[in-house]
């Protein structure tokens, strides 16, 4: 049984990686969400002079806890905008994108892996019910892991939406490969 597991997670986990590496690479939906802004130098320059470091930043900066006064001013400036919500490498990306594939890779096997793991404790479903089983946990994840970003954070609709698709399908094909295993 252990080896059953461990091949059907690495196989969806490699099956789902292969799909987001179309999804980013190959088809436009992704990009097509990303907006660039009119003076990208001076943008850069000014998070470079006001950056304290790498990392995630609001725009405006959340205030201290139990400073009402900071609270009513950050809110106020929220409503006025601009917000916004990013993580930041003030050094830049030393690597190549190709850099991180490996990591991704084990990330996807790691998520085919659970899938594998929960449709093990199931009983009597046929390959097409653990395709849709591994597909209604990609759909569990987009409720729990991208929606919060787009009520909270602003993230577009269209971000939000190809985002969500492409992790369900990721996993609808990932599940088809894990269901193939767990015959």
């Amino acid at each position: 049984m252990l080896k059953k597991w461990l091949w059907a997670g690495i196989a969806g986990g490699v099956v789902a990686f292969i799909w987001g590496f179309i999804s980013w690479m190959v088809l436009p939906w992704h990009h097509e969400t990303y907006h660039s802004f009119k003076n990208e130098a001076e943008v850069a320059m000014a998070i470079k002079e006001n950056a304290t470091g790498s990392g995630m930043y609001m725009l405006p900066a959340p205030p201290a806890r139990g400073d009402e006064k900071a609270a009513a001013r950050s809110a106020e400036r929220m409503k006025k905008g601009p917000f916004l919500c990013g993580y930041i490498s003030v050094d830049g990306m030393k690597c190549h994108w190709s850099m991180h594939l490996l990591p991704q890779l084990l990330v996807q096997i790691l998520g085919g892996l659970t899938i594998a793991g929960l449709l093990l404790h199931t009983k009597g479903l046929e390959f097409k019910q653990k395709v849709l089983f591994s597909g209604a946990v990609a759909l569990a994840a987009c409720f729990l892991v991208l929606m919060p970003g787009w009520i909270w954070m602003c993230m577009s609709g269209a971000a939000a939406i190809a985002q969500s698709f492409d992790l369900i399908i990721a996993w609808l094909l990932g599940g088809a490969a894990i269901a193939r295993i767990l015959k």
